[in-house]
């Protein structure tokens, strides 16, 4: 069972059916950006920050759909340096005109602080444009070093609750998916990234964590399905 949302973990899908998986897809999460016009001109403020750092490829796309709106001013991002969790929410910045000055691998908000902490050019503003179920790890680590920083919120998750039953293995890449999760029914689980683990682990379930640094998503799967 693959529950992020669409557009996400591209390939994993058609990789499990190669090897003979049957594979079910039901997103337990969906987001609804915020396009008005009061969100627009609060995102259109973090142009003024030091840096605009973004935590996931959501925020990228809204960003993005925000910027087609009448005064197209989120584009490009040249003045605030830019940073990202993870390499493909880089790779969409970079679509859109950004230059990335830092990326951090892990899905780790911790991390991607301790990075920018150890940037040589560290400064504030921080904007952070974000959903309103981002945890403010990264804002209250930044803070209590001393930086300004401006969250705004530009998209909505909205949980789909659900239990499945009859499946050996669900992938989960989210907190907010952990979240919509009510049973596991059995199966074991996959935790995309450690805040996705600590969700699990919060609702007293057990997980095998997937991560850049050690298994992939797909050797972490395999592993599970032979019983290793």
């Amino acid at each position: 069972m693959l529950t992020q949302s669409y557009g996400r973990l591209e390939g994993l899908q058609t990789l499990l059916e190669q090897r003979g998986y049957k594979v079910i897809r039901e997103p337990l999460i969906e987001t609804q950006p915020l396009l008005d016009d009061k969100t627009r001109l609060e995102a259109e403020k973090l142009l003024q920050c030091a840096w605009i750092l973004f935590t996931s490829r959501t925020s990228v796309e809204v960003w993005g759909q925000l910027n087609k709106g009448p005064s197209k001013g989120l584009q490009p991002l040249v003045t605030p340096r830019v940073g990202a969790i993870g390499k493909k929410t880089a790779e969409d910045l970079q679509n859109i005109g950004a230059e990335i000055e830092l990326v951090a691998d892990l899905r780790n908000a911790e991390n991607f602080a301790d990075m920018f902490l150890n940037h040589p050019k560290a400064a504030g503003p921080v904007g952070l444009p974000q959903g309103d179920k981002a945890l403010d790890t990264l804002q209250t680590k930044l803070v209590s070093h001393g930086f300004e920083v401006w969250p705004v919120v530009i998209y909505k998750t909205v949980l789909r609750p659900q239990s499945f039953h009859n499946v050996d293995v669900i992938v989960l890449a989210s907190p907010s998916g952990v979240e919509a999760l009510q049973d596991t029914g059995g199966a074991k689980l996959v935790a995309i990234g450690e805040t996705t683990l600590n969700a699990i682990k919060a609702k007293g379930w057990q997980a095998s964590l997937a991560t850049p640094e050690g298994a992939t998503v797909m050797e972490c799967i395999e592993s599970i399905m032979k019983g290793k």
